[in-house]
């Protein structure tokens, strides 16, 4: 990804400002978090970083602050993460891939009751009547 498209993704999904740090590097402030970036000789945005703002690398002790990513929107969602994809009270059938079906929600129905911060599912399934936890939305459908 080139480095304007970077700046413009970075700035419109967070709504921040990036400075200039250094020749090469970018840096911005959200939340408790400082991200960073730098521009590659061809101008491509790589080395995405964020650690807390009161967190520092220390040398010395081989201490390294924070967390590298591969791209931006990995950067965006380490900050930000995104909302969950149910909410409480949809109807939701487990899909027929190869973890569902190991795991024992295939072809089930439920109802989502509760849903955590991280995206974690609490589910009333239709045949046992048992509330369980279940945190791979991606092996989930609406039905």
């Amino acid at each position: 990804m080139k480095i304007e498209s970077a700046i413009k993704k970075i700035e419109k999904a967070l709504d921040v400002e990036i400075h200039p740090n250094g020749p090469v590097g970018y840096i911005f402030y959200c939340d408790g978090y400082v991200g960073s970036f730098r521009k590659s000789h061809c101008g491509d945005a790589l080395g995405f970083h964020v650690r807390c703002e009161n967190d520092h690398s220390d040398a010395m002790v081989d201490y390294f602050a924070g967390s590298f990513y591969d791209n931006c929107s990995q950067m965006i969602h380490a900050i930000r993460p995104p909302g969950p994809k149910f909410s409480a009270g949809t109807l939701v059938r487990g899909k027929t891939n190869k973890r569902a079906t190991r795991l024992g929600i295939a072809e089930r129905v439920g109802l989502v009751t509760t849903v955590s911060k991280w995206g974690s599912y609490e589910i009333l399934w239709a045949d046992t009547g048992n509330t369980d936890s279940y945190s791979y939305e991606r092996d989930l459908e609406e039905v």
